[in-house]
């Protein structure tokens, strides 16, 4: 994962190439691969005027080598991650260890692996929700501020490091989700007891409110894009009596639809916290979190279940469990649809040091174990499929200080 593979095609009478991604080749000549960021397969096609082509084919399995690699240090518990179009990581806020939250933006460089500061908010922000943009430029959204005048949007120029104010908001959230929409547009939902919804322009930088409500709040819920368009909402904590799993927000429309279980009064059981991730084939992926049933629960309960949703029926379906029950589930998918995930809490709100590798139809397996115990940390995705771990919570409730990256 994150290198390269030679390949030496051998082949006689006609011309050859080797698809995907590398294209015409000569017999007896070693080819090198581009990053190989998952399982691949190439295929060697041989032509000659007329004769009916023959190709080849090799399957490439592609795995970590399952260790970690220490990058340094960064100190910061409840910041939040922006996986940048350069292959570099955008760190933005935090508790770092100062009486206020930080209004620092710091990139990592995935070549020298150290960080740099890029900005600098107008106020300190924790659990904001960076989205990059069509044109490379960052919103910053929501999240807890130091400043109460500094609730609003800002815009960070990562080339310059220029951080400008971007429109005010609808509503100030934290615990909501912010999507980038196919037309540029940004849809940001929920928050603390919040069934609403606001879209930001990038055109005029300005948000207006969505019209129609969600079916329910969401807090601590997830917001996938669909193939189509569409965002798909899932789980987020609410006292409401009332609960949907889910609801898909078509931006043509500005409508939410219920999807996944009706209305029920009393309420089932909220699910939160968990991870959401778009597979190659359009469906999406649902794992873990923490459930919460207001009625019968003190608090949230870690879950190893995990979901399918298929934007082609709007139906769930159920798929074997994780490995370990994983709330604050933290981690990111691949380009083969392996889902990698790193800490978080688990059975009796326990911190765990534990990873795993998730892969519809095939069993979970085990990662390395981080050495430390943590959660409120961020999960990033570096070129070629190495993956970054920046910050979180101990169990002794101080600050995660080591840098990881997983290869």
């Amino acid at each position: 994962m994150g290198e390269r593979a030679q390949l030496t095609p051998v082949f006689s009478g006609g011309s050859g190439r080797i698809e995907p991604g590398i294209g015409p080749v000569q017999s007896g000549v070693a080819i090198t691969t581009p990053v190989l960021d998952g399982d691949v397969a190439y295929r060697l096609v041989v032509e000659a005027p007329g004769q009916p082509s023959a190709s080849r084919s090799l399957a490439l399995p592609v795995d970590h080598r399952d260790r970690f690699v220490e990058a340094g240090t960064f100190r910061s518990v409840y910041h939040s991650a922006a996986e940048l179009p350069d292959g570099g990581v955008l760190i933005v806020g935090g508790s770092r260890g100062a009486s206020v939250f930080s209004d620092a933006i710091d990139r990592f460089d995935p070549a020298t692996r150290a960080f740099t500061r890029v900005g600098t908010m107008a106020t300190g922000r924790v659990l904001a929700r960076p989205v990059v943009l069509a044109d490379g430029k960052v919103l910053i959204a929501g999240g807890g501020t130091t400043l109460a005048s500094g609730v609003t949007y800002e815009l960070l120029d990562v080339a310059t490091g220029q951080v400008t104010p971007a429109g005010v908001p609808v509503r100030h959230r934290v615990g909501h989700s912010a999507t980038r929409l196919a037309d540029g547009r940004v849809l940001i939902a929920g928050g603390l007891e919040e069934a609403t919804a606001e879209l930001w322009d990038p055109a005029t930088r300005t948000a207006r409110p969505v019209a129609a409500r969600m079916s329910n709040p969401r807090e601590w819920h997830s917001a996938t894009l669909l193939a189509d368009g569409r965002v798909l909402l899932v789980g987020g904590y609410t006292l409401a009596n009332a609960y949907w799993l889910a609801e898909v927000f078509d931006p043509r429309t500005e409508q939410f639809t219920p999807v996944g279980a009706p209305a029920l009064a009393p309420r089932i059981e909220a699910l939160a916290l968990h991870l959401a991730h778009r597979m190659n084939d359009g469906t999406v992926i649902i794992a873990g979190g923490e459930k919460f049933n207001p009625a019968v629960d003190d608090g949230g309960r870690a879950t190893s279940d995990v979901l399918r949703f298929d934007p082609a029926t709007s139906r769930f379906t159920p798929l074997p469990a994780l490995l370990v029950p994983r709330s604050l589930l933290t981690g990111a998918v691949l380009s083969d649809d392996r889902v990698v995930m790193f800490g978080g809490l688990t059975v009796g709100d326990d911190f765990t040091p534990t990873g795993e590798v998730y892969r519809a139809g095939r069993s979970p397996a085990s990662t390395a174990n981080l050495g430390v115990a943590r959660a409120f940390h961020t999960v990033s995705r570096l070129p070629g499929g190495r993956l970054l771990i920046v910050g979180g919570e101990a169990p002794d409730r101080g600050a995660v200080t080591s840098v990881l990256v997983y290869e």
